[in-house]
């Protein structure tokens, strides 16, 4: 009966192990679907926001696109829309929202000058604007026909 009782007590002990090892499974897995439903949540949220683009997003891709523009290139394009002209502080404040949030003043000066040189621009009193020649190119919407 030695042989039976060892054989029966190893048993038991195996059997006790293993009832631990899938308890302890079991638990894993629990945890592994609560994990699983808050990615999915998580995840139908993202989708969910990324249908509707926040307005500061379609900013900064504004921001990117501009940025690859030239300072003057900037200017022309922000007197195009103002076709009544800028002074120059209207002009920094609307460079440093759209493309350049940092330009200093003084890096501004000596574009405008160089567009007023090329006859790019035009200076009356402390409002700078496109030429009339330029003006009469646009269309109703501000925008340049090409």
């Amino acid at each position: 009966m030695v042989n039976g009782a060892v054989d029966s007590s190893s048993e038991f002990c195996y059997k006790v192990r293993m009832d631990n090892f899938l308890k302890d499974l079991w638990e894993r897995k629990r945890s592994l679907k609560r994990q699983l439903e808050q990615f999915n949540a998580a995840e139908r949220a993202y989708r969910a926001a990324a249908k509707v683009v926040p307005k500061r997003m379609k900013t900064q891709k504004k921001v990117r696109k501009l940025k690859k523009m030239t300072i003057k290139q900037s200017v022309i394009q922000i007197l195009m829309a103002h076709p009544h002209g800028l002074t120059a502080r209207q002009i920094l404040e609307k460079l440093r929202e759209t493309s350049r949030p940092e330009l200093p003043r003084h890096v501004l000066s000596p574009q405008l000058s160089r567009l007023l040189q090329e006859g790019r621009l035009t200076h009356k009193g402390r409002v700078w604007s496109l030429p009339q020649s330029d003006l009469l190119e646009l269309g109703g919407d501000g925008d340049a026909i090409v």
